[in-house]
């Protein structure tokens, strides 16, 4: 179900990680999302990342749940499931799990130089 909406979404307990196209490239949107999250009941912190795109969200999820993000980032707007649905549909499994390889490695390439 929450595949649909991202072609790259990794949950745990109290941890979601998600691409969000419009945070690629852009440190203003990258910011406006970390604001957005920031000012939701149960997140307790937020990284978004505007050379990969993707946003780390940590909260507690007995006070919110990772679907309950989702769904907020939706209503705002920062994710549109039916375009995140085609695009994955387009794309083979092969090249998700490359490219979501490939952005991890660069991330930690990143932060490892920080």
């Amino acid at each position: 179900m929450a595949m649909a909406i991202s072609p790259y979404l990794h949950t745990l307990d109290g941890r979601l990680r998600i691409k969000i196209p419009q945070v690629k490239g852009s440190s203003q949107r990258a910011l406006a999302v970390e604001q957005f999250l920031l000012g939701l009941t149960g997140i307790t912190d937020v990284t978004a990342n505007p050379t990969t795109g993707n946003v780390l969200v940590l909260f507690t999820s007995a006070t919110i749940s990772q679907h309950a993000i989702i769904a907020a980032l939706q209503e705002a707007g920062y994710l549109r499931a039916g375009d995140h649905a085609s695009q994955q549909g387009r794309k083979s499994l092969t090249s998700i799990v490359v490219e979501s390889a490939v952005e991890l490695a660069i991330e930690r390439l990143v932060l490892a130089l920080i």
